[in-house]
């Protein structure tokens, strides 16, 4: 009777080193996260020169910090132009998700909690703004170097829930997760057309 909880104990215990062992199964040429000291050109795609095959290809290297997804993204390409990345149309403006500045794009390299192998990624400093006609933008939230995964290239819907005063918008540029989902929310009033 004692044997029972023991040796389920031990295989919980044996499924989770296997667990805990797998991310050392990553192949030397993942995706190096080293920031370059050298910052000559900010517009270009950093490169450096690949530990797997010497002289014959190179790999992008992140200028951002090193974050959870580091060790599973093969960065494609960047761009300096700001990218809208989420958008949805108020009753009396404009909610939005912009890349401020340099926009890193590249893709998983293995399926993870994040998403699947091959699914997209962008990284960038994003800012969520309020843009009403005739009026400056609304800065709602800073997003400082955000990482977040999609399946595709298209904008990320803004939810909605209505309420008498106010419209909410809630945004999650996360579409899948295995602890829990994040999620902005803002609020729009419905006479005054303040964002908050």
């Amino acid at each position: 009777m004692r044997k029972v909880p023991l040796t389920m104990a031990s295989m919980l215990l044996f499924g989770f080193l296997l667990a805990c062992n797998q991310s050392d199964d990553l192949p030397d040429n993942a995706v190096s996260t080293e920031i370059s000291s050298t910052d000559d050109n900010p517009g270009e795609i950093m490169q450096q020169p690949s530990t797997s095959s010497p002289g014959t290809s190179v790999e992008r290297v992140s200028r951002f910090p090193e974050s959870f997804l580091s060790g599973s993204v093969v960065l494609d390409s960047a761009s300096d132009t700001g990218a809208v990345r989420a958008e949805t149309v108020t009753r009396q403006g404009t909610l939005l998700m912009i890349s401020q500045g340099r926009e890193e794009r590249g893709h998983l390299a293995v399926p993870s909690n994040y998403g699947r192998e091959g699914d997209l990624t962008f990284q960038a400093d994003y800012s969520i703004v309020y843009r009403q006609a005739g009026k400056e933008d609304t800065l709602l939230l800073d997003l400082p170097a955000f990482l977040f995964v999609r399946p595709n290239d298209g904008k990320v819907p803004f939810e909605q829930v209505r309420f008498q005063d106010a419209d909410v918008y809630f945004l999650a540029p996360q579409y899948k997760s295995g602890h829990g989902m994040e999620a902005y929310v803002f609020a729009i009033d419905r006479r005054s057309g303040e964002a908050t």
